[in-house]
């Protein structure tokens, strides 16, 4: 109880009505326990094996175009935006979570 009494205490700090820090919390909380979920059932250390995992891989390019593509693209290299790293994704994937609390928040200030 106190960990989630100090994030709302940081939302509504920070002008944010009850409603939206009540959701902001259980978003974050949902999310950031989702990733512990995912990181422990991977058959692979996400921090330094996700290539040599990867390269194991066969993806059906006909009956799963998506992820071949995002493989291919992620993990040969071919990825011009960035440096894919599974052990980034975290962070990444926060930052959405929090741009998109902000933006609320700024509609809801409207």
């Amino acid at each position: 109880m106190r960990h989630h009494d100090q994030d709302l205490g940081a939302f509504l700090g920070d002008g944010f009505a009850v409603p939206l820090a009540s959701s902001a919390v259980s978003m974050i909380d949902a999310y950031v326990d989702g990733v512990a979920l995912t990181e422990q059932s991977l058959p692979f250390c996400a921090e330094n094996e996700t290539d040599d995992y990867a390269a194991t891989l066969d993806v059906p390019m006909a009956e799963y175009p998506n992820l071949a593509r995002m493989m291919l693209e992620f993990f040969n290299g071919n990825d011009r935006d960035r440096n894919y790293e599974f052990a980034n994704e975290f962070t990444t994937g926060l930052e959405l979570i929090l741009d998109a609390i902000e933006q609320r928040r700024a509609l809801d200030a409207e």
